[in-house]
């Protein structure tokens, strides 16, 4: 077989092997005018360097391979680009004014974000109607660039933001959705402007090029895009309302925490830089996230003899922050000795039986809920004081029903995590769609 191959390839070689091949299936040469192609020139005496002539040109591709044969087409020749309104602060109105909605860049980040409204005349070129599609193209890298559908009424654009008409004959709106916000990585490679407010012209932004493939192919890659996006709405819809919850049966007493537990406000920070004692790690407001304590880069402060027991955790104790956001909780593991904490924080000790989680999980859905402001003091900083807590009621049903309603807890919440990893894995297969699309190796998705 190899010896037909070298014979062949010498044919080729001499011109000969054309009269004695049938080309009629054969595929077209490479179109050279269309910036990307799969083409693939190697010399022969690679092809000959090991003697088995492989004729697969992609055992001599250096790099990553492109898969796309997608011709590839400046955003320009296909979408016309304008600018939105230079408006003044004077312009703006409030929403009892009777004028439009004025759109800004953080009103596309953020649907929640209050408008400014306008009542003059506005030209149809700076109209926004529900369903148009937008780009920003001004402010903060990694944050502010991006395509956008306006979900919303009539409204008047800003200036910073695109609105862009499109050939519909050659291209789909939702295809250019993605296929822009894909190419915004390029995008910020040709930002102008300083260190804060950073932009890209006009004219560089038509000049990067997208892949173009045909309009089917462009419905059947939306559609495989929004079907992975229905996924990650529902896992995120999951993870925005669960809670958790204990059902408080009414045959349970109820008594202060401070009957049960020894509750104690951590060392206050030592301004003058105090260096008597023993330099020590210590847990922070920000150490403490809801049922994690983080002891990544803890910081250290000097503990007299005489402080080592009043500030010291031991492992089943219970970490309250105090104020920043008052009630959030986690119970330390003791994975640390000699482990202190600072005085934002409340230390709570069980003086009786109690699952420590078990206060977690209340003080998670008392906050969630809105019943925990009624404890809280300040007017607009909000604190947990230690009288306040003190008198918190807690449910006090037996040991064993107090670690049931613990692990049922437990057991929901790692099926809440594995609704972060869904979204995580299907954000990565939107990747892989558009990676194909672009001709990029696909990130890799973790293995389960």
């Amino acid at each position: 077989m190899q010896a037909e191959l070298a014979a062949y390839l010498q044919a080729l070689r001499s011109g000969q092997g054309r009269d004695r091949t049938d080309q009629s299936d054969l595929p077209d040469p490479p179109d050279h005018s269309l910036p990307l192609t799969t083409a693939l020139i190697v010399p022969k005496e690679k092809i000959a360097a090991n003697g088995d002539y492989n004729l697969s040109g992609e055992r001599y591709r250096e790099g990553p391979i492109r898969t796309a044969n997608f011709p590839l087409v400046p955003i320009g020749n296909i979408c016309d680009l304008l600018n939105g309104r230079a408006f003044k602060p004077e312009d703006w109105e409030k929403a009892d004014s009777g004028g439009i909605p004025i759109v800004r860049i953080q009103n596309l980040n953020n649907p929640d974000s209050d408008f400014n409204y306008f009542t003059g005349e506005v030209s149809e070129r700076n109209t926004i109607h529900n369903g148009e599609l937008l780009f920003s193209w001004s402010g903060s890298r990694g944050t502010s660039f991006g395509a956008h559908i306006w979900r919303g009424q009539k409204a008047v654009l800003n200036q910073h933001i695109f609105k862009v008409g499109f050939d519909e004959s050659r291209a789909t709106k939702m295809y250019l959705l993605h296929a822009l916000n894909k190419a915004v990585t390029e995008v910020e490679e040709n930002l102008h402007g300083g260190v804060g407010l950073v932009h890209i012209t006009k004219g560089n932004l038509e000049k990067i090029h997208i892949p173009l493939p045909p309009l089917e192919v462009q419905k059947e890659i939306v559609a495989e895009i929004e079907g992975y996006q229905k996924v990650i709405n529902g896992a995120r819809a999951v993870l925005d309302h669960y809670r958790p919850h204990i059902p408080i049966h009414p045959d349970w007493p109820m008594v202060e925490l401070g009957e049960i537990a020894d509750v104690k406000l951590g060392k206050m920070l030592d301004q003058n830089k105090h260096r008597a004692g023993k330099l020590l790690p210590y847990a922070r407001n920000v150490s403490v996230r809801w049922g994690v304590i983080d002891t990544h880069d803890l910081p250290e402060m000097y503990f007299e003899d005489d402080e080592l027991g009043r500030f010291g955790l031991v492992a089943g104790d219970v970490l309250v922050c105090e104020g920043g956001e008052p009630g959030r909780a986690a119970v330390w593991n003791g994975s640390i000795q000699n482990m202190k904490y600072q005085k934002a924080l409340h230390r709570v000790r069980f003086k009786v039986p109690f699952e420590p989680s078990m206060l977690v999980y209340l003080l998670q859905e008392m906050a969630v809920s809105g019943a925990l402001v009624g404890w809280l003091s300040g007017t607009t900083i909000k604190h947990l004081t230690l009288e306040s807590f003190n008198k918190l009621p807690i449910p006090l049903p037996p040991l064993a029903t107090q670690q049931g309603i613990v692990a049922e807890i437990e057991a929901e919440q790692a099926l809440v995590a594995a609704n972060r990893e869904l979204i995580t894995r299907f954000e990565q297969k939107i990747q892989a769609t558009l990676a194909r699309i672009w001709g990029e190796e696909a990130p890799v998705t973790p293995e389960a």
